[in-house]
């Protein structure tokens, strides 16, 4: 821990903005504790920890799609204001220190219940809206439950526009969250498509952007495999694999690749899985949606539901190539 954190940092104000320098901030944390039933956020050593570890551990994995690194930069500095989204990285901050030190510590849980303490009123209130302060807090909030079991975020939809900066970045977050929860669970995606399509990352040419491009075709992928119609339709079938082909024409990553039996991995032990090196992370997770979104069009190729004299064939090529593309996925998440 830096020498800049030996002491506890400042209360964290119920408020949007700072106090004033004459304001009294033990009348504020009183009236905090009355109106929530317990005290301000980061106000221990530990909890700068928790703060810390977050800004140097987790927020890479929000920011990995947004080269202005929000949740890393942005959200750190707002949550010195606003208790919901400090309460939400506290919640699953200490819940990621504890699982990976193998320790009982349920002190996540009381930060959880205070965040949702928070969040409820803000979320029946028909006038107030979601802004992107409450978004990122949720989203936070979100990849806590995935490591809980709980669903109650998980399952909830939000509505936003793709407007940039913080809203933009953690609106791109509840997409790939939405899409975890469809892929896993085979269910229709509850995430809007439409907002995204007016996002910069369809006019920047940056690896991040690219990135995003993909992870939205493979969005709708799910939407079209998982949607609520019976009937796969053939037409955007072939849509959405133009639009997939397309992406990796026009995308300039290159791969370093070795077939399984070349002794590249460490110790020189071949694999069944081929080798695959990227100069970026960005840039493997752009290629993993790739390859999910072409595997499930493979598998949701409306010509292999459809009674034919030769779909048994089709069907049999169309698993070798799933296969492939699967061995390929793996490749590169372990390459």
């Amino acid at each position: 821990m830096a020498q800049g954190w030996s002491n506890p940092l400042p209360s964290l104000l119920p408020v949007a903005e700072p106090l004033s320098l004459d304001e009294d901030e033990s009348s504020s944390e009183t009236g905090f504790i009355a109106e929530y039933g317990f005290g301000p956020p980061l106000n221990t050593r530990k909890e700068a920890e928790y703060f810390m570890h977050f800004i140097h551990e987790l927020a890479p994995w929000f920011d990995v799609c947004d080269p202005a690194r929000n949740f890393g930069t942005e959200v750190p500095k707002r949550a010195r204001h606003f208790p919901f989204l400090a309460y939400s990285i506290l919640a699953f901050s200490s819940r990621q220190i504890s699982l990976k030190a193998g320790i009982d510590d349920d002190s996540h849980e009381t930060y959880h219940s205070h965040a949702l303490r928070i969040l409820i009123p803000i979320l029946d209130d028909p006038i107030g809206a979601v802004n992107e302060n409450v978004l990122a807090g949720i989203v936070i909030l979100r990849s806590y439950e995935e490591t809980t079991g709980s669903s109650r975020l998980l399952n909830s939809e939000f509505r936003f526009a793709a407007q940039g900066g913080l809203e933009e970045a953690a609106s791109w977050v509840v997409l790939r969250q939405d899409m975890y929860v469809s892929l896993t669970r085979s269910r229709p995606l509850r995430t809007n498509m439409d907002s995204y399509r007016d996002s910069q990352s369809f006019v920047d040419t940056c690896d991040e952007s690219l990135a995003n491009r993909v992870v939205f075709i493979c969005g709708r992928v799910l939407a079209y495999a998982f949607g609520p119609e019976s009937r796969l339709d053939p037409v955007l079938w072939v849509e959405l694999g133009e639009d997939l082909r397309r992406w990796y024409e026009t995308t300039p990553w290159k791969v370093l690749s070795f077939s399984p039996d070349s002794p590249a991995r460490e110790g020189g032990e071949p694999s069944v899985f081929p080798t695959l090196w990227m100069a970026r992370h960005i840039q493997v997770l752009g290629y993993q949606h790739y390859y999910i979104a072409r595997m499930l069009l493979n598998i949701f190729n409306p010509q292999l539901w459809t009674p034919r004299f030769n779909a048994i064939r089709s069907t049999a090529a169309s698993d070798e190539v799933v296969r492939e593309d699967l061995r390929t996925l793996l490749g590169l998440t372990i390459s």
